[in-house]
Order: C-alpha cells, then structure tokens, then sequence
C-alpha cells in the first residue's frame, strides 16, 4: 500500500473471499487501486532481484522511481497488478461464497439499498452503518459448520497461494 502511513511502510494482506462490499468495489474497478496497491507476487519477485533493485530512498522518492528501476530489471507493475485484478475476479466468480438471501439488503453500485426480499429501494438506511453490521456478522458466518482441521499440512504440501489459477 502506498504511500506509507506515518513514515513506514503500510504492508496489508487481502485474502479472498472478498467481502460482498469488496467484491462490488473490485467489481467497479476502485479496489486494489493502481499505483497504490502492489500485489504480493510483484513484491516478491522485485525483492528476489536483490541488489540489482537497490537504490538510495529518502522521503522524497517516488514510488514511479522504484517501480522503474524493477520494470529495468524485467519485473512489470502495470502487467501483474491487471493479471492480479483480473484473478481476483475469476477466482471471486469461480468460488462464490455468499449468498444473497443470507442477507436482508443489497447496496447497488450506485450507492442506494434495496431489500433482497422486495427488491425495493430503502432509502433511510445508513451504507456505511449497514457494512459495518455486516462486517460483524460475517465474522462468524461460518462457524456452526465449521470444525477444527485435525490433519495439520506440511510445507510445501500445499499449493502457494499465488500460484492458483
């Protein structure tokens, strides 16, 4: 994430499933912003380059410098963040996990709320208290179905998590 909150860098680890509300904002293309949001694989790849990608950073650097001194060194930006964005969604359409009548409102991308039941608009209802309603009921969506994993994987027998399709 860019740029840095109070003078560090801000490292943020988004795993999917994506939140109805994160989904919609990707969905909208104002999720993961370009420019700002640096995907974990271009992370990885650009920190393998090594000393090949060092340079001097102060606070006045650019993060335009640094990306092109790793797009010098054959790591593209603009080319992983769009085929991240572009995962994100297949993988959100490929494993959906929520389910519409789960919930008692649906928020358009235009901001109104409209009940799942009537599929009218509500118009004195709170986004933003709403999401955050939501956000605490998804916590536990779910637990009545969930148990403990009792066969523990061992490195490396599981597939990282970058390289799924």
């Amino acid at each position: 994430n860019f740029p840095p909150s109070m003078f560090q860098l801000h490292l943020q680890v988004q795993h999917g499933p994506l939140f109805p509300f994160h989904d919609v904002k990707l969905r909208q293309g104002s999720h993961y912003n370009f420019g700002r949001f640096y995907p974990f694989e271009y992370m990885r790849r650009a920190l393998e380059l090594g000393d090949a990608v060092r340079m001097d950073i102060d606070d006045n650097t650019k993060i335009e410098d640094v990306v092109a001194k790793v797009t010098e060194n054959g790591i593209h930006y603009d080319k992983m963040h769009a085929a991240m964005i572009e995962k994100a969604k297949r993988l959100a359409k490929r494993f959906p996990v929520w389910k519409k009548e789960d919930f008692e409102y649906t928020v358009t991308p235009d901001g109104k709320v409209v009940s799942n039941d009537t599929g009218e608009a509500v118009p004195d209802i709170d986004v933003a208290a709403l999401q955050t309603e939501d956000s605490k009921a998804m916590k536990n969506y779910a637990k009545p179905k969930c148990s403990l994993y009792r066969y523990p994987k061992k490195v490396g027998e599981v597939k990282h998590f970058c390289d799924v399709a």
